[in-house]
């Protein structure tokens, strides 16, 4: 017998609510084992001087708060982030980010016991020390007036080598959008 795929376009809450605690469900074991196998790649890491895992996990998580999870392995593992120049296929040089190992980290994580630290990584996952910012919504007005304020500011030093042209059009377009915005409400 196989399992009802749940996972359908609809629009009835019942539904949605089924679906909405199947990715809850399953999350939390996916949340446990991340948790598990972030700690294995540092103490393999630790272990062999071997970072791949951690670039390798970040790859797989494609965005899923991957700065979150590097900044992670950074904090309580041996893992540096580090530039290396690389050959493409087409024979240039370019430059990339990557992990790298800071030795000095190694020694030091190598006296802990294992065990020990192990579990100590596993029950502080990256979603958990570091807590992922508060969503902010993005508004045009407020960032023309920050813009507008930084401009004035700046032209009250007048420093010739500044171009300050359309100052005083973006203070005006600013005053008849908040003119506007009140006539409509």
């Amino acid at each position: 017998m196989t399992a009802k795929n749940i996972f359908t376009m609809t629009d009835d809450g019942k539904a949605i609510t089924k679906q909405i605690k199947s990715i809850s469900n399953r999350l939390g074991n996916v949340r446990r084992d991340l948790a598990i196998v972030a700690a294995n790649v540092i103490i393999h890491a630790v272990k062999h001087g071997n970072v791949t895992p951690a670039t390798q996990l970040c790859d797989a998580l494609e965005g899923m708060r991957v700065n979150d999870l590097r900044q992670w392995f950074i904090d309580f593992g041996p893992m540096i982030w580090v530039e290396k120049e690389v050959q493409t296929e087409d024979g240039k040089v370019k430059t990339v980010k990557q992990f790298g190992l800071d030795k000095d980290k190694v020694k030091e994580l190598a006296k802990r016991d294992t065990a020990e630290l192990a579990t100590e990584l596993r029950d502080n996952p990256f979603w958990i020390v570091k807590k992922e910012a508060a969503f902010k919504p993005f508004s045009l007005k407020a960032e023309l007036n920050k813009l507008a304020k930084r401009a004035a500011a700046r032209a009250k030093k007048a420093d010739e080598r500044d171009d300050l042209d359309g100052l005083h059009n973006l203070q005006a377009y600013i005053a008849g959008v908040a003119v506007q915005a009140e006539a409509i409400n």
